[in-house]
């Protein structure tokens, strides 16, 4: 699966600021990646901006830019309660002498008209988009960017109208409780970006302590629903206007060990495939594929303290990080593990199960 970025004509250079939905600038070149990605089998994913949009004209009503086309809508889309950015945070973008929409269902997004997903014609009108979405420019998967602008319910709606493949949504969190919350309140339609595993990760590699991985409440959404966690190291955001990059090459290498030999539905960064990390991608992905790991696989960590993580995945993987020795091998009278991959402060090993993978295996350190 490959994921696009919003593609409809935008008030930014990225997509997230979308207007006319149905207005494609780059529709030719468009069209020719998503048949390129389907002629070698891969599913292809749009990024949807739902939370909010921005408008083609100024509305007389409401002397601000909330007259929108493609679809048609006026402040009525808007929601009662939506605050602009400072220093017009004293300010709505539609006042209360308009005929706006409902409350708000989610967080306030200050930056461009929040929309009101409990009206009807927003509604039916989402859901033509994203139908349209799928029929005209072949889309099979959607990316819900913002969840936590509205609530989940809609996020099910829009699901079961629209048949996609698969669906994620983005829902900066790490909060367990949240995150189990929304997945519920969307009736289990979509999955969620696993920021908690992303962002302890990231702390453990760092420091070399492997404690943050253990935290079942903040922490990897792996421990608690490994169904509907898609792992990720960096996205747009934490290599944008974040800063907030996973670390070095190597730190990144290490975080992929993680990620791609691990439970959940892992997301491999652009930046990182074009890196010098792509052949260390590659091997993982083999590996995965080789030793069937994904959502349902069982993993039982065995060290997760300062300078070692170590964790037995499947019936046919083991893997550790940090600056401390440790092998599957252990204990063991005989050589039952064979290592696949290494690289700085992390190894992978496979179960040894026949002579002909004995031969196709790296030799044991």
């Amino acid at each position: 699966m490959v994921w696009f970025p919003p593609p409809s004509s935008s008030a930014d250079a990225q997509g997230y600021l979308p207007g006319k939905w149905y207005d494609i600038p780059f529709r030719k070149q468009l069209d020719q990646a998503v048949q390129a990605a389907a002629d070698h089998g891969i599913i292809s994913m749009v990024d949807v901006v739902l939370n909010h949009r921005t408008a083609a004209k100024i509305s007389t009503n409401t002397s601000d830019w909330t007259t929108f086309e493609q679809p048609e809508w006026g402040e009525w889309a808007i929601v009662a309660d939506d605050w602009k950015c400072k220093p017009e945070h004293h300010l709505k973008f539609c006042p209360d002498n308009c005929t706006c929409g409902a409350l708000d269902t989610g967080e306030n997004a200050c930056y461009a008209p929040d929309i009101d997903h409990s009206n009807a014609r927003v509604q039916e009108d989402t859901i033509k988009w994203l139908q349209w979405l799928r029929s005209d420019l072949a889309f099979d998967a959607f990316r819900f960017d913002n969840t936590k602008g509205y609530a989940a319910n809609y996020t099910a709606l829009y699901v079961e109208a629209s048949t996609p493949l698969y669906a994620v949504g983005e829902y900066f969190d790490t909060n367990r409780d949240l995150l189990r919350t929304w997945i519920t309140e969307s009736r289990s339609k979509s999955s969620l970006f696993d920021f908690g595993m992303r962002y302890k990760l990231k702390d453990s590699i760092h420091q070399d302590d492997y404690q943050h991985m253990m935290d079942d409440f903040y922490g990897p959404m792996i421990w608690y629903d490994k169904h509907h966690s898609v792992t990720f190291l960096d996205n747009h955001d934490t290599a944008g206007d974040l800063n907030d990059r996973f670390g070095t090459l190597e730190q990144i290498g290490m975080g992929y060990a993680v990620i791609l030999s691990h439970p959940s539905l892992p997301c491999i960064f652009w930046q990182d495939w074009k890196s010098e990390n792509q052949e260390v991608i590659k091997v993982l992905l083999a590996i995965r594929e080789r030793c069937h790991i994904g959502p349902s696989s069982l993993w039982k960590v065995v060290h997760g303290t300062v300078g070692l993580y170590a964790a037995f995945v499947g019936d046919r993987l083991a893997m550790k990080l940090g600056s401390k020795d440790w092998s599957p091998n252990m204990g063991s009278t005989k050589r039952e593990w064979t290592r696949a991959a290494s690289g700085p402060l992390w190894c992978i090993w496979e179960k040894i199960e026949s002579e002909e993978f004995q031969a196709s295996a790296l030799p044991h350190p």
